[in-house]
This record gives C-alpha cells, sequence and structure tokens, in this order.
C-alpha cells in the first residue's frame, strides 16, 4: 500500500491552529471532533466547590489548574547546548555519588551526561549510627552494625533530590518553546560541587517577533552552595509567543552583602564527601537545574484531581479505631485459639485525625499488603502489582544490577510515571532509602522530586514541614504528593506526650513495647491532621483524593518469636515472616463529592488495588501490567462473586490468604531458631479458629496444603484455578479497538500479525470480511483479507485487559504498510508508531473517539484506528454535514486521510 502523498505539506500549523479556535466549534459538534477522555468520577451536586489560592494568594477561577506544559529534562532532544566545559563535567561529577542518570527519561547520545537525579544534602550535617541487629523477645538488642553508606545509604540527615539538567559554567541550554497560557517557568536553582563564585541563573524567552520580556535571575551565592534554591518565572505576559526560552548559568563575583559559605559536614565515618573534597582552585562550578518545568493554565485540566498518598510505615489497621468491626473483633476474642496481640484494642482518639478522616471517606478493613517489607510493598503499591511480577525479587536486600536494568527497560506502570505523562508532578517525602536508585538496595520508581528525611525520631517533623509547604507553593497546579511516614517501625521511641495517649491495661495493651509501637502510631497521625488541615485552609480538599495505607504491618504477638539467618527478630519486626498481622494494612480513601462518606468496606483486597483505584477515580486507564483491580466498584456497594486472593511476598517466604485460610510456605534458608512457622517448608492455618496463627494444620490437612498451594501457584500467574467463579466483563463499558483498511478504490491484499501484550483476545469481530479472515495465535491472531472498493474492512477488538498494549505489522501486495498510512482518533491523521500497534497510555488516548472519521474508501489509503467505550462509539462514519465538511477540509489540507491528489 502506497504512502499518500500530502498536498499543502507546510499547511499542518495552519490545521491545527484552526482546529483549536472557536470558528470550528460547530463543525466539531457536528462531527465528532476532539473526543472527550474517560469520564472520571465527579463530585455531587451537594459537594462544596472549593477554589484553591494561587501561590501569591490570589483565587483562582473555578475549574482552572496550572499543568505541567514541558518537562525540559525530557526535551534536551530539541535543544541547542553551549558548554564550553563540558569535557571537565565527569571529572567535575566524580566525588559527587547521590546521583542517577533518570532511567525513565530519554535523552539521546552524548546529550545523557547532562542529565541526572542529584542528590542534595539540605541538613547541616548528616551523621552514621550503628544499627542493631539482634535482639530479645522484649524488642531490646544488644548487637551492632555500621552500615557502609555507599552501600545501605542509611545516615541521619535530609537530602533532596530532583531530576535535573546538569551544566558545568558557563553554560547555556535554549530549547525552542511555543508559550502556552498562563505560561511559567519553575526550577531550583543549586550547585553540585562547593564553589567561591557566586552563581547567576538567567532565564530568557526571545519570541520570534516582537520584544522580549524582561530576564528572569537568579543569584546562588557561596553560602547556598549545594542548596537548592527555589525559582518561579512569570511568562504569562508572552502566552501564545513562539521564540527560544534559555536557561544560562554564569560565574560571576559575589557583592559585598553574599556572605561566605559555611563548610558544610559530615559526622565522623559518614562516607561522604566533604566540601573539601567537592571544591578546589580554578574548579568549575557545575551548576543544576531542578526539576525544570513549564507550566500552562487550563481551564479544565485532563486530570481532574490531586492525589495525597499518605503511607505509615508497618502501621496496622487495629491501630486505627475506625477500622475495627466491634463484631469480628468480638469473634477473633471468642476464638478457640486467642489472638493474643495478633488483635489489638480498639482504642478511640487513639489517632483521631484517621479516625476524622473515615467518617469523610471510605475504609477497607481487610486489606494485605503485597509484601512483608518495605521496598516491595512500596513497589507493589505504586506499580499495582507484585514486585516479582514486575522483575525485582523480593528475598535479597541488595539488588541484582541487572535485573533493575530490566526492570527500568521494561516500561513499569508505575503511577508516578503514569500521572506524569497528563501534567501532574509527582513529589516525594518520605523516609524511606529503598525509594532511590543511587545504591543498590534503592529502586527509582518514577518520582521527579524526591525529599527524604532519614532520621530515628525527628523525621516526622520534618517530613510534615516539607509536605506542608509543598501543599502551600502548589496549591493551585496539578500534583501527585507521596508522603511516607517511618515512626510505628522498630525502633519505638515515641514522645512523652503520644505514650500518655495510650491507655493503662486492662483498656490498653499489656506489652510496654507494643504500648510504645502505638504511640508511635499516635505521632504519626497528628502529623496527618497536619496535613488535613493544609487541604482544609488551602481550599484543596474537594480537589484533592486522600488515600492513607501502609507498606506492610507489623508482628507484635507473644506467639510469633524468634529470629531470621541475618539476625532480624521476628517479633516486632516483618521482613522475617508473613503472619497476617504482618501483612495487615490499612486502605482509606476520601474525595469528598465523589466517594462515599462513612462507609467500610469488609471484602478483602490488596495494596496492587490501590493504583489501579486512583486511575479510575482520575478518568485515566489501567494499564494491562497492573495486576490489581479498582476498589472504586467496592466502595460503591457493589459485590464481588469470589473473595479477592491476597499473595504476600518476604524475604524468602509467600503466603495466600483465601477465605479463612492462610498459606505460607518458605524458603528453609530464609529463617532458622523458632516459633510457630518456622519448623518446616509448608504452614497453613485456620484464621477463624486461629485468628492469632498459634497453630500450623499443614500435617494434619494435606488435602487443604494441595489446594492452596495449587491456588498459590494460579495467583502468581495470575490465572484462576478451575472452580473460580469470574465476573462477566460489562463488554458495553469497555473500549474496543476499531480498525479498517481501505485500498483507495482498488482490491489491496492484506495481511498481518497482531500480538497482544501481557493479555489475550476476548473479543473479535470482523467487519465487512468473513471469520475465516482472522486465525487465532498463542499471543494474538493473523489476518488476510481483500480491501473492498466501496467501504472499509477490517475488525473490532476487545482484548482483557481492556489496556493491553497491541503489537501488529501489516503489508498490503506484500509492501509494509508504513507511517505515512497508518491513521488514527477521530480525524484520522496519522499517529507516529500507529503502523507497529498501540502501545501506552498516550498512544491509546491519541486515537480515542466517540466515532469513526469519514473514510472515503474511493480515495483514501492505509490502516485507520480509532478506540472508544463500547456502546458510545458509532460504527460508521461521522454523521452530519459538520462532520463531513471537516473531513474534506483536513483531506484538502493534507492533514488528515487522504490529500485527494488524485482528483485534482
Amino acid at each position: 500500500m502506497r504512502a499518500r502523498q500530502r498536498l499543502f505539506g507546510a499547511a499542518l500549523p495552519v490545521a491545527i491552529a484552526l482546529a483549536a479556535s472557536g470558528s470550528l466549534a460547530l463543525a466539531f459538534a457536528r462531527g465528532g471532533g476532539a473526543d472527550p477522555a474517560a469520564e472520571p468520577p465527579r463530585p455531587t451536586a451537594s459537594a462544596s466547590a472549593a477554589t484553591p489560592a494561587g501561590d501569591a494568594g490570589a483565587p483562582q477561577a473555578p475549574g482552572r489548574e496550572l499543568v505541567v506544559a514541558k518537562r525540559f529534562t525530557e526535551s534536551l532532544a530539541s535543544a541547542r547546548l553551549d558548554a564550553p566545559k563540558a569535557a571537565e563535567l565527569d571529572a567535575l561529577l566524580a566525588p559527587h555519588w547521590r546521583r542517577l542518570r533518570p532511567p525513565f527519561v530519554k535523552v539521546p547520545g552524548d546529550l545523557a551526561r547532562f542529565v541526572s537525579s542529584f542528590s542534595l544534602r539540605t541538613s547541616e550535617k548528616e551523621e552514621q549510627h550503628s544499627v542493631t541487629t539482634t535482639g530479645s523477645g522484649s524488642g531490646s538488642g544488644s548487637g551492632a552494625w555500621r552500615p557502609d553508606v555507599r552501600l545501605w545509604n542509611m545516615n541521619e540527615g535530609s537530602f533532596d533530590q530532583r531530576e535535573s539538567i546538569v551544566l558545568p559554567a558557563p553554560a547555556t541550554v535554549t530549547f525552542p518553546v511555543e508559550l502556552p497560557e498562563g505560561a511559567r517557568v519553575t526550577f531550583g536553582a543549586g550547585t553540585a560541587n562547593a564553589s567561591r563564585k557566586t552563581l547567576l541563573f538567567r532565564v530568557l524567552f526571545t519570541p520570534s517577533s516582537g520584544p522580549a520580556p524582561e530576564p528572569c535571575l537568579q543569584r546562588v551565592p557561596p553560602e547556598r552552595a549545594r542548596l537548592w534554591t527555589d525559582v518561579a518565572c512569570d511568562l504569562s505576559a508572552s502566552s501564545g509567543a513562539s521564540g527560544t526560552l534559555a536557561f544560562s548559568v554564569t560565574p560571576v563575583e559575589p557583592l559585598a552583602d553574599e556572605a561566605p559559605r559555611r563548610r558544610r559536614t559530615l559526622g565522623a565515618d559518614a562516607g561522604a564527601a566533604e566540601d573539601a573534597v567537592l571544591e578546589g582552585a580554578g574548579q568549575s562550578p557545575v551548576a543544576l537545574l531542578g526539576q525544570p518545568l513549564l507550566w500552562q493554565s487550563a481551564r479544565a485540566a485532563k486530570v481532574p484531581y490531586n492525589v495525597l498518598w499518605i503511607v505509615v510505615d508497618a502501621l496496622r489497621p487495629d491501630a486505627v479505631a475506625a477500622l475495627h468491626d466491634d463484631a469480628r473483633d468480638a469473634h477473633m476474642a471468642a476464638a478457640e485459639l486467642p489472638p493474643l496481640e495478633a488483635l489489638l484494642p480498639k482504642l478511640p482518639g487513639l489517632m483521631p485525625s484517621l479516625d476524622a478522616l473515615a467518617k469523610r471517606g471510605v475504609v477497607f478493613r481487610t486489606a494485605s499488603s503485597a509484601a512483608s517489607w518495605t521496598r516491595p510493598g512500596t513497589l507493589a503499591m505504586l506499580g499495582g502489582a507484585r514486585s516479582s511480577e514486575l522483575g525485582i525479587e523480593t528475598k535479597s536486600w541488595i539488588l541484582d544490577a541487572g535485573a533493575v536494568t530490566r526492570f527500568y527497560a521494561s516500561a513499569p506502570p508505575l503511577l508516578p510515571l503514569l500521572l506524569r505523562g497528563h501534567g501532574v508532578t509527582a513529589n516525594a517525602f518520605v523516609n524511606n532509602y529503598f525509594l532511590v536508585g543511587y545504591t543498590p538496595i534503592g529502586i527509582d520508581m518514577g518520582f521527579e522530586q524526591v525529599v527524604d528525611h532519614r532520621y530515628r525520631t525527628r523525621d516526622t517533623a520534618e517530613i510534615t514541614q516539607s509536605a506542608v509547604q509543598f501543599l502551600e507553593a502548589r496549591g493551585d497546579t496539578r500534583f501527585f504528593a507521596f508522603v511516607n511516614y517511618n515512626s510505628p517501625h522498630d525502633p519505638y521511641d515515641p514522645p512523652a506526650e503520644m505514650l500518655a495517649r495510650v491507655p493503662e491495661p486492662p483498656v490498653g495493651p499489656k506489652d510496654p513495647v507494643v504500648r510504645r509501637y502505638l504511640a508511635e502510631c499516635a505521632k504519626d497521625d497528628a502529623a496527618i491532621g497536619e496535613l488535613m488541615a493544609t487541604l482544609d485552609r488551602r481550599g484543596l480538599r474537594e480537589r484533592t483524593l486522600v488515600v492513607v495505607t501502609a507498606d506492610h504491618g507489623e508482628t507484635l504477638s507473644l506467639a510469633h518469636q524468634g529470629k531470621s539467618n541475618d539476625g532480624i527478630p521476628v517479633r516486632f519486626h516483618h521482613s522475617a515472616s508473613n503472619f497476617e498481622e504482618t501483612t495487615r494494612i490499612p486502605i482509606l480513601l476520601s474525595l469528598p463529592g465523589v466517594l462515599p462518606a462513612g462507609v467500610a468496606v469488609d471484602a478483602r483486597v490488596r495494596s496492587t488495588d490501590i493504583a489501579p483505584t486512583v486511575l479510575e477515580v482520575l478518568g485515566l486507564e489501567r494499564p494491562a501490567k497492573m495486576s490489581g483491580t479498582s476498589l472504586l466498584a467496592l466502595a460503591k456497594g457493589a459485590r464481588e462473586p469470589e473473595p479477592r486472593v491476597a499473595v504476600t511476598e518476604g524475604r524468602g517466604t509467600r503466603s495466600l490468604v483465601f477465605g479463612d485460610w492462610h498459606y505460607l510456605v518458605q524458603d528453609p534458608e530464609a529463617s532458622r531458631d523458632g516459633g510457630p512457622g518456622f519448623a518446616g517448608k509448608e504452614h497453613i492455618f485456620d484464621l477463624a479458629a486461629d485468628p492469632g496463627e498459634r497453630r500450623d494444620l499443614s500435617r494434619q490437612s494435606p488435602e487443604r496444603v494441595a489446594e492452596l498451594r495449587a491456588r498459590l501457584a494460579a495467583a502468581m500467574q495470575n490465572v484462576a484455578p478451575a472452580g473460580s467463579v469470574e465476573a462477566p466483563l460489562k463488554k458495553d463499558e469497555l473500549p474496543y479497538l476499531h480498525v479498517r483498511f481501505v485500498g483507495a478504490g482498488r482490491v489491496r491484499r492484506v495481511s498481518g500479525h497482531v500480538k497482544i501484550d501481557h493479555g489475550r483476545v476476548e473479543e473479535l469481530v470482523p467487519v465487512g470480511v468473513g471469520a475465516d479472515a482472522f486465525r487465532r495465535t498463542a499471543d494474538g491472531f493473523e489476518v488476510t483479507l481483500d480491501t473492498a472498493p466501496n467501504e472499509g474492512v477490517g475488525f473490532e477488538l476487545l482484548t482483557s485487559p481492556p489496556a493491553a498494549d497491541i503489537a501488529w505489522s501489516f503489508t498490503a501486495d506484500g509492501q509494509a504498510i508504513g507511517p505515512s498510512a497508518a491513521f488514527g482518533g477521530p480525524f484520522g491523521v496519522t499517529k507516529r508508531g500507529l503502523e507497529a500497534g498501540l502501545r501506552g497510555d498516550r498512544a491509546r488516548e491519541a486515537v480515542r473517539a466517540v466515532r469513526f472519521p469519514e473514510i472515503d474508501p474511493r480515495r483514501d489509503e492505509g490502516v485507520f484506528v480509532t478506540r472508544d467505550r463500547g456502546a458510545a462509539f458509532t460504527r460508521e462514519g461521522a454523521a452530519g454535514e459538520g462532520a463531513a465538511e471537516m473531513a474534506r477540509m483536513l483531506r484538502e489540507w493534507g492533514y488528515a486521510n487522504g490529500s485527494g491528489a488524485s482528483q485534482k
């Protein structure tokens, strides 16, 4: 099939400009023009309309937010770089080890040297402490270990990592731009090394015609070396203008009032580079443009809500009064084997912030984490799939470099990355050294900024302060903020006022360590209250989906003693065991007017279900690689035919909860010494009779062991075992893919192979051809058909999951159908990559349409692709004079399907 010729090739920008103007509104309305995105849940009429204030305190107009129009770190391929000292860069950066080339930012060739995820220490000092490695059942320890900081990254201090453009000064990087409405540029001005010079950062927009606005200037004096200085440049007066945007950095002499640099010190044996190492006579300063963004003002942002995702490390659901079910508690207390500390008492008033939030949202009282320790637990919740599914095994502390490289190359379905693709910023405020990828124990999870406050006790206050400052400053932007607290994690060292909140026995727990654990929970609850107060103060509560959860639970029961092979006690820890008390987590969701208020769901759910829920609430599609399932229907009262199967991965353990049974399988080399659950390889517990998991029934019930073993094997492959009931697909609500072939009035033999990645064909409907044109294969199907002179022929396809990536290659009369003959979307315009398939959210969005474009089979030639939501789709061409006129205009411009060259 020959590529179509195009008339008026230079008219493409004109066509785009006209399509954006109001003069074509009538044609769009009649002709099914720009297709709306999937409709997210919206506030009910009773919900109050919040109006967040802008950064300067002026209220934003309803429905207007700033969204990211361009990430400059991702745009270097189109930039001009002038860096005379570029050859020095690698040597200048060598002493700074807290950096990583961003694995998800694609920068071509040698330009990759100038992009880095760069972490600057924001605390005055960092200190290295020894870590307790052995202990008794009381939680005290006697052994100590001093970790290698470049391996374990466990020094106390505060660190702010940002995806950055790195420039050896003096240097200039210039981008072609068209400034959008409400244009604003923001970035963090920083330096990688110590300097005796002041660095002058300059942002200059030069329009293609007309006068240039004043440049935006920021001085970074020596005292601010190796720190971030946030910069905002208002370019809204030049909105709509095309030209260039230049970031330049020049070393200049400090002014008299710019104080000399203070030497920033480290504790003994901290292992990081000191200022003396990072500075030298005549050394070029290395400038950093941290998280450089171009913002635009959107009347209706594609993503309708912000997301504030709060994680409290090791928070058990029974620490929160609102997550207790009185009837379930009574049943557990009356069980044949009492649960001991596997069930904590209900303590109203201990965590008032979460109790209040529960009244404004939905709580899931029976939720399991996909992992029993932090790194796989965090990865699973953000990726919507278990860590092993995503390619990262869960047994080893130190990751295999090859596995990490493969993970980065696999396009993992990480929520921060997905939201970044829709104009949302992704920022994390944490105490979680697994969340950065520059050491062998951590992994980059797609955040463009990670502020890490790594302290034993003061981390909660530091994290809260950073998160509150972010919310105050970003009240008019669309954001995803990930806040990760760490207080209820060994060692337990709560403030006295929080310990006083825990009632004395018999109302409160007897064990003093359990009491301290609960006091630590109360400490983080107070911090969450500050975040909620900030949302209210900024008018963001009705615009922000709040998620509260944990990466795993905590083992507190006296019945669960023992030690792991690396000396970690089982009790008062988590990674060494896989009991239900270790893996149960809270899940709380709140978005007033969209999610119901004061609802409790008892159906079993998983941490991998949270990310798909967030996507559905935001009106975005769940990627096929996410094995989790949205919780939105359950939150609104739906019931499912069977319980969800919960699988948890640990350090050498896996477990499955199905109904009242808990099955654990364990690598015998992973643990020793021990209590129940550590005497053999397979164990099962009857949670109804033994809610504290004190009695292993594997020897008495081999048939049950075999059944649960099979269920775990099926669950690890994400397939339903024999006899399972699967909920029917509501096909009228699912997106079908519509593919048509035309041959410009001639009969052409079309053939090809369609491959479904991480999915299967759910339904395949021939259009204009017989069923014998298709032959199913193991990974999809093959197609062989002839085009028709007077109609488009092809197929309609529904995959399971609907967002599965699809690869194809088609030929016509033996010649490959190339990119110039592959058309998509409501107007039938060429789409980059469409000739090879449909991969990723952006590609699926690009071909979304509520009706098929106008096709003239006598003139048009190629393959046409659209994607819809089932029943809403008009199968044949768009109806109405407006649609026909739009199709004719686009063809004549050479922009859409068919120039009509042969008819001229």
